[in-house]
């Protein structure tokens, strides 16, 4: 069972954050023009702050069902940030390497000599793992450090770890 958002208090986030992404490090637009000129197309997303279902994220059982789905536990945000906050792989992995900051994308079926003070991530966990990056470097999150354009390299940005609790 999920408490999920009724639509007036979805409003509710989106417009006492002007449509735009609650993260301070992105604020971008959430809201946009349609075809139909009276018409308006919504990209943003009220998430939870505490979970919405017990197997969530960041659920806290000492909240009522009105309390899970009510304002005070919300957040807009824009799709992207409303992944990267859910992205529990990314925060257990800082908080078990807090000082790790260079991380790899790579195929299972490729070797790689590491040197030990790296993250991997996998293309066969991460469905459309480059265009994700691509969101992230868009989004100043990470950089690519990488000296060979065929072994990507890359390094979480200090916000991006704070973001994460790292």
């Amino acid at each position: 069972m999920r408490d999920d958002f009724l639509i007036p208090v979805k409003d509710t986030l989106a417009k006492r954050v002007g449509f735009r992404c609650s993260n301070p490090g992105c604020r971008k637009p959430t809201s946009g023009p349609q075809e139909d000129p009276a018409k308006s197309v919504n990209v943003g997303v009220a998430a939870h702050i505490t979970a919405a279902a017990s197997d969530g994220p960041r659920y806290d059982p000492a909240l009522s069902s009105d309390e899970r789905k009510s304002p005070p536990n919300g957040i807009w945000l824009c799709q992207s940030c409303a992944k990267l906050v859910d992205n529990d792989e990314i925060r257990r992995d800082l908080a078990e390497h807090p000082l790790f900051r260079e991380f790899v994308p790579l195929k299972r079926i490729w070797t790689y000599c590491a040197s030990g003070n790296e993250l991997m991530y996998y293309y066969e966990d991460h469905s459309e793992l480059d265009n994700k990056l691509r969101i992230l470097q868009n989004y100043s999150l990470i950089r690519d450090i990488s000296t060979d354009p065929d072994n990507k390299r890359y390094v979480f940005t200090e916000g991006f770890v704070r973001y994460f609790g790292g």
